[in-house]
Order: C-alpha cells, then sequence, then structure tokens
C-alpha cells in the first residue's frame, strides 16, 4: 500500500493502524502527488490510499493517474 497525504501526522498515524494488520504492507508514503506517481513505478503498490487535497495536485487525478500508469502486474 502506498499512502499518499500532505499532513505527516495523518500520514504516520494512518501506516501505525495498518501495520497492525499482518496481510498489509505499506511499501511508501508521499506527501503529494507527484512524488506519488513518481514512487509508484518503484514500489508497485498494489494499493494507494490517496488524500483528495494535496498541495501540488488533486487527489482524483494522482489515483486515476496511478491506475492507468502503474498498475500492479500481479502474477
Amino acid at each position: 500500500m502506498l499512502i499518499v497525504d500532505d499532513h505527516e501526522v495523518q500520514r504516520v498515524g494512518t501506516r501505525q493502524v495498518l501495520e497492525t494488520t499482518d496481510d498489509i504492507v505499506v511499501v511508501g508514503e508521499a506527501s503529494g502527488g507527484n512524488a506519488a506517481i513518481a514512487m509508484a513505478g518503484e514500489v508497485r503498490p498494489d494499493i494507494a490510499l490517496v488524500d483528495l487535497r494535496l498541495p501540488d495536485r488533486n487527489g482524483i487525478d494522482v489515483a486515476r493517474e496511478l491506475a492507468v500508469h502503474h498498475r500492479s502486474r500481479g502474477s
């Protein structure tokens, strides 16, 4: 999972809650849309949790781009 939120406290708290579940692995965190898109090619998340209001891009646009260009290529 990739967590995208410009508020660090929110990212950290979300990560801590999610990591209490054995079958969820947070592979990255980004504070903005551009960083998330750049990171997605490297960490290849199955799921992205994206804040709607980001400082550099609209979260919906970021989610769409991740879905189209960085789709997970599972086996």
